[in-house]
This record gives C-alpha cells, structure tokens and sequence, in this order.
C-alpha cells in the first residue's frame, strides 16, 4: 500500500513536471509571436509594409527612379461622339445661317509612345504620341433654322486619328499625375454617304493620373478632348465646322524599356 501511494506521488510530480514544462514552452513561443506582431503592427502603423525582399527592392527602384524612360503602349479611348457646336450654313438657296453638326463614332484601341521623365517629388514630363484604329461613324445629325436632320449611313465612313501630346507631371512614389496639351491629325473617309466630309486638327487638353506597377509596367487614366475645325459638302450646301470635340477617357498600359 505504501509503494503504491509512492508510485502515485511520484506520477503525479512528473506529471506536474511535464506540464510546467510544455507551459513554459508554449508561453516562451507566444511572447515571440507576440513580439513580431507588435513589430509588424508598429511597421504598419508607420506606414513600412514589410514586402518579400524582390518586391520590396523593385518598388525601392521605382521610387528612386529619377532617369527618362521610353515606354510603348497600348491605348483605349472611349469618347463616342464628334461634336461642332458652331456650324455656319451655306449655299443650297439659303441665306447664311448658324447650326450644329455631330455624329457618333465607336471606341478605339491604338498603339502608341510615352515618353516620361518623372523624378521623384519633382515636377516632370511626359511627352506621347499613338494611332488609333478606324473608329466607325454610323450617322450625322444636322440642326439649323429650328430644324434637326439625322441621316444613317448604310456604308459607314471612318475616322482614324493620329494624335501627339506634351503634360507636366507631378510624381509622388508611384502615383503621378498629368496635365497638359495635344494636336491631333484627323484622317475621315467618306462610305456611300453623300457627304464629303474634311477634318484638320486643332490644339486639345487632357488631364489625368497614372501608377507604376513595377520598374516595367505603369497604367495611365486621362480624360481627353481632341478638337477638329472642318467642312462638310453636300451638293450645294457646305457646313463650315468651328471647333469641333471629341472627349473621352483614355487608358494606357505601358511598358519601358
């Protein structure tokens, strides 16, 4: 009966020695974990993400990135319509006469070139030009004299446009942002319609905002007005075209190389 009593008390003290021992342990754990995520908490606070060390040596490059950098790009500007606020009438047996002239026009993918010297902090440049595709004009719509005349085409024209631009930029890390001028070089072909139709370019704007992704890849969102001055004929009528616009938001994906 005594032994067994010993055997019990004997069982019981390793027991109690074992289970300190894993506390222990757990608790040592704990206050590590405890520790790296007060640190990691503070860093957060602070604003220092703790990035993978590529990453965080690649967003390192790009906020000290103070050289030019050439970049192609890939373009989509979304404005859907040309609009000439001011249209002087004339011929067709009537007397000169004021007006508007619009037609729609589809969104365009193009190809394009930025050029972009943005120190960090410091005002910068970006200098760009690009192409569009055809976009396809499906109708024009024709108001003076309290009259409004809309005609669709059954073979529609095109309108492709070739468009350079200069903006002073402003770079903060990896968010800048753009303002500047454009002079666009509008190339219409007429379809089966009866009108002939020539656009010349004019001096637009835009204004907008962009992101390096990385030290390779950045993304741009501008709004984008492109004007036109031109003359419509048909037949014996001309539409003399005062400063017509074209806005819409652009996009761009850029790589530099």
């Amino acid at each position: 009966m005594l032994n067994l009593g010993r055997k019990c008390s004997t069982l019981i003290t390793r027991s109690f020695f074992i289970l300190s021992v894993l506390f222990s342990t757990h608790a040592f754990a704990q206050s590590i974990d405890d520790a790296d995520d007060s640190e990691a908490r503070q860093k957060a606070i602070q604003g220092k993400y703790i990035a993978p060390a590529a990453e965080q040596e690649n967003l390192e490059y790009v906020v000290n990135d103070n050289n030019f950098h050439s970049a192609a790009t890939v373009t989509y500007n979304a404005a859907s319509e040309v609009q000439f606020g001011s249209v002087k009438v004339l011929g067709g047996g009537l007397f000169p006469t004021t007006g508007t002239y619009s037609f729609p026009v589809t969104a365009a993918i193009g190809l394009g070139y930025r050029g972009l010297y943005l120190p960090n902090r410091s005002m910068g440049l970006i200098t760009g030009a690009s192409l569009e595709q055809s976009r396809t004009v499906a109708s024009e719509t024709v108001s003076y004299n309290g009259t409004t005349t809309t005609t669709n085409y059954s073979s529609p024209p095109t309108l492709m446009v070739l468009s350079g631009e200069v903006n002073l930029a402003y770079r903060w890390k990896q968010i800048f942002f753009e303002a500047g001028f454009n002079y666009s070089k509008p190339m219409y072909t007429s379809g089966s319609a009866n009108s002939e139709v020539t656009l010349d370019g004019a001096v637009g704007n835009q204004i907008g905002a962009g992101f390096f992704v990385n030290k390779i890849y950045f993304v741009e969102i501008l709004n984008k007005t492109l004007k036109f001055n031109g003359n419509v004929h048909r037949g014996e009528t001309v539409y003399n075209l005062s400063m017509g616009t074209m806005t819409g938001l652009e996009a761009h994906v850029g790589y530099m190389f």
